[in-house]
This record gives structure tokens, C-alpha cells and sequence, in this order.
């Protein structure tokens, strides 16, 4: 682990672009965690869950934070799949099943339905994450995207498709 970070560390030293490098860097570590998550949940044999969201309010910070799915309810995990707060200036964009995700009011909900943890709450109230692991290595069909804000970067690009096969493609200059 140590050697990957001074890899990573060096890299970001030599391209001379900040901007650029906190981009990948901030995507290499979430596409290290899925890769992490989807061993757990193997392993595990509990389903993991991933959402992503605003950190405060629509105009906060993104973030990203895991689930793993016990005893009927969604569990928020510790370190190292605990919550993730990403620099205002990356935003995030996903695509599910094909489908663009309106993230900002998507999850405002998702929250709201986080904070229940009533067992008996009717099946519309229960939280659902942005993606889920499953236990065979399936998962959601899903491509996140991190962009940085106001720079003319390629985004730095996460696919997962529904057999679990993870890719990404580092973020770069236009």
C-alpha cells in the first residue's frame, strides 16, 4: 500500500498540474475502494452499497460512502469503506444501467431515507444505495464520472458492468 501511495505521490510530482493530479489521484483511491468493496462483499457474503451525494446541501461537496446490507437494513461500514468527502471542486456524474442519474435530488432523498432504520418502515421509505455489490461479483451497471470544475480535463471515468468487470480511465488533459 505504502508503495502504490509514493508511486502515486511521484507521478503527481512529475506532471505539473495539480489540478489534474488531485483528479486522478481522488479517482484511483475510489476505484481502489470498489475493488476493495466488491472482495468484501464477496468474502462477506453480505451485499455492499455505494451512494454518492452531496455532502451538505445541493451546493456542498460531493461524497461517497458504503453500506453493507445485515439483518435486513443497509449498515453504514468503517474505515477503510467509510465516508469519503471529495474537494468541492470535483463534481461527480453517473450513469446507471445506461440511464443519467440526477444525483442532486436522487440523493437529497437517498439521505432522507437513510436517517429511517425502522425495520417496519413501509418498502418506499427504506434506502437504497446508488449501487450494489452483490455476493456472486454481480453489481448495478453503473459508469461514475469525476470532473473537475471549471477545467477543460477529460473526465476521470469508473465503469462497473452488471458481471462485476471493473475498468476506469484516468482523467487527462484535452
Amino acid at each position: 500500500m505504502l508503495i502504490i501511495a509514493s508511486l502515486v505521490m511521484s507521478v503527481s510530482l512529475v506532471s505539473g498540474n495539480p489540478a489534474l493530479d488531485e483528479l486522478n489521484q481522488q479517482g484511483d483511491a475510489l476505484f481502489a475502494k470498489l475493488n476493495l468493496a466488491s472482495d468484501e462483499a464477496i468474502i462477506g457474503g453480505n451485499p455492499i452499497g455505494l451512494t454518492l451525494a452531496r455532502a451538505d446541501d445541493k451546493e456542498g461537496a460531493w461524497q461517497y460512502y458504503w453500506h453493507r446490507y445485515e439483518r435486513n437494513q443497509w449498515k453504514p461500514m468503517e474505515s477503510p469503506l467509510d465516508s469519503t468527502l471529495l474537494p468541492e471542486e470535483i463534481l461527480l456524474e453517473v450513469d446507471v444501467d445506461g440511464d443519467t442519474v440526477d444525483l442532486i435530488n436522487s440523493t437529497m432523498e437517498a439521505q432522507a431515507k437513510l436517517l429511517n432504520t425502522d425495520p417496519e418502515a413501509e418498502e418506499s421509505e427504506v434506502f437504497i444505495p446508488s449501487a450494489i455489490l452483490d455476493t456472486t461479483g454481480e453489481i448495478t451497471d453503473i459508469r461514475i464520472r469525476l470532473k473537475y470544475q471549471d477545467r477543460e480535463f477529460t473526465p476521470y471515468t469508473i465503469t462497473l458492468n452488471d458481471t462485476g468487470q471493473l475498468t476506469r480511465t484516468e482523467a487527462g488533459e484535452p
